[in-house]
């Protein structure tokens, strides 16, 4: 999986090369939300850890949204989106304990267009990011608020996990449609693909627990994707396919 990640990260300094190299072509850029939803293989551990330590396990996927911005070529549907995503999982359980698992990450990907259509796109991704997750466990005992305020911390205990940054590859398929208006071009679409990733034991105040209870993101990832991107006043030429991109 190491030299996977590395050909993905070559691969993706020879897209970035290769666009700042087209002196033909207009550089636009533009928006970029979505929501997100990962499967992670690591999640079902996880949870088998924390029913075995009676503590409420976490529900079955780690939802999330994506935000950023995106750059392509104004003769090109391919482009290339650089975004920030946060990710949270938590218990289903009505208690006063409880369980959540956040993920911040930092992603770049490129989305290669296969159609030859402006107001269609489909393509194969590929992004490559790190990232890193945080497990909060709360155990707290029912008390009033005046009765919390005296004694502090009184009935709240608080464990919080983290890892080290993990790097991941995303590999995957997707499509939108293109909307134009006069000022600007909306694109919804959608995206799913698997994950590629490398796993980080657990640690809490830099002590740190190997092996069985390390983390990762690998598994199964679904998005519903929003764009959006400023006109551009001169009429672009006809996009170009993949086989084209890199000319």
């Amino acid at each position: 999986m190491r030299n996977l990640l590395c050909l993905a990260l070559l691969f993706l300094a020879f897209t970035a090369y290769s666009q700042e190299n087209d002196s033909i072509n207009k550089l636009h850029f533009g928006t970029y939300f979505s929501v997100y939803t990962l499967n992670p293989k690591a999640l079902t551990d996880l949870n088998q850890q924390l029913k075995a330590a009676d503590r409420l396990d976490l529900n079955d996927n780690i939802v999330g949204i994506s935000f950023g911005f995106t750059q392509r070529f104004a003769n090109q549907n391919s482009y290339m989106a650089t975004k920030l995503n946060f990710f949270s999982a938590t218990d289903m359980e009505d208690s006063d304990d409880h369980t959540r698992l956040r993920v911040w990450e930092f992603s770049t990907t490129s989305h290669y267009d296969l159609l030859p259509n402006q107001n269609w796109l489909a393509y194969p991704l590929l992004g490559l990011g790190l990232n890193v997750a945080q497990l909060n466990l709360l155990q707290q005992t029912p008390a009033n608020f005046q009765n919390s305020l005296a004694i502090a911390g009184s009935g709240v205990q608080r464990q919080k996990y983290t890892t080290d940054l993990m790097l991941f590859a995303d590999l995957g398929v997707g499509a939108e449609r293109a909307l134009r208006f006069p000022e600007a071009s909306l694109f919804l679409g959608v995206s799913g693909g698997y994950r590629f990733s490398f796993s980080e034991p657990w640690n809490i105040d830099n002590l740190r627990y190997f092996t069985e209870t390390e983390f990762s993101t690998q598994g199964w990832f679904f998005e519903i994707k929003f764009r959006s991107e400023i006109a551009d006043p001169e009429k672009s030429n006809a996009s170009r396919g993949l086989f084209q991109f890199f000319q």
